[in-house]
């Protein structure tokens, strides 16, 4: 992920956010279905790698994102967004608790965890590129069209009953860590359009180092430690 992560942000850049989005879900939907019935452990750590080159693209759903938002909007809406990183967790952990109780194994687990990305691919057909990239990428008549195509949807009246979701997503915002939220909302700021891909993966790079990091602390700095959380 760290090393993908840039190198998707220049697809998305050159070829558009919805390519990018989608070329990245089907990586690693594919590879997550392949690690399942991986014959043996060496094959498995190639395809769990490759797995990780194309969750690095993920994160290029907040570019997309941030592009069709009005700029008084933008915060709240990203935030909302970066939220479902947690609620994704939690189902994972779910599902993993649920599937090794059942003595199914971890290669059902891999497989059911690869499935939402199938939907996601599917969906991926219908979602519009960002205007702000077209217009950058010297295409203003499928902007144009783009931008008609959603102002017919928001035509429409809000369904009922969305209440109860409404309460529960703001709720669960209350949970969120609003420090790194906020990363998220100032990258797509200081980039312009043209870059504003490349430069959210080359941050989101920078994050999967961390992640690399912490553990290594962690166990290298195991103990009754009040520097490991600070750290």
């Amino acid at each position: 992920m760290m090393l993908s992560s840039t190198a998707w942000g220049k697809f998305c850049d050159r070829f558009g956010r919805r390519k990018g989005l989608l070329s990245a879900a089907l990586l690693t939907f594919a590879m997550g279905v392949l690690s399942a019935a991986a014959p043996n452990f060496h094959l498995f750590l190639v395809l769990r790698g490759l797995t990780g080159v194309g969750i690095g693209g993920i994160p290029q759903a907040v570019t997309l994102f941030a592009e069709f938002l009005p700029l008084a909007q933008r915060a709240k809406c990203v935030v909302f967004i970066e939220s479902f990183w947690a609620i994704g967790a939690s189902f994972e952990a779910i599902l993993a608790f649920f599937v090794m109780s059942a003595g199914w194994g971890w290669r059902w687990l891999l497989l059911l965890s690869s499935l939402p990305l199938a939907l996601f691919s599917i969906s991926c057909l219908w979602l519009p590129e960002s205007a702000r990239y077209l217009v950058a990428a010297g295409r203003p008549d499928l902007a144009i069209s783009s931008l008609q195509r959603i102002a017919q949807l928001n035509e429409r009246s809000l369904p009922p009953g969305r209440y109860w979701l409404t309460t529960f997503i703001f709720i669960s915002r209350a949970f969120i860590s609003g420090a790194f939220q906020c990363v998220y909302v100032y990258t797509p700021e200081v980039y312009p359009t043209t870059l504003r891909a490349l430069g959210l993966g080359a941050s989101s790079s920078m994050a999967r180092l961390g992640a690399i990091v912490t553990p290594f602390i962690a166990q290298v700095a195991s103990g009754d430690s009040l520097l490991i959380p600070i750290m």
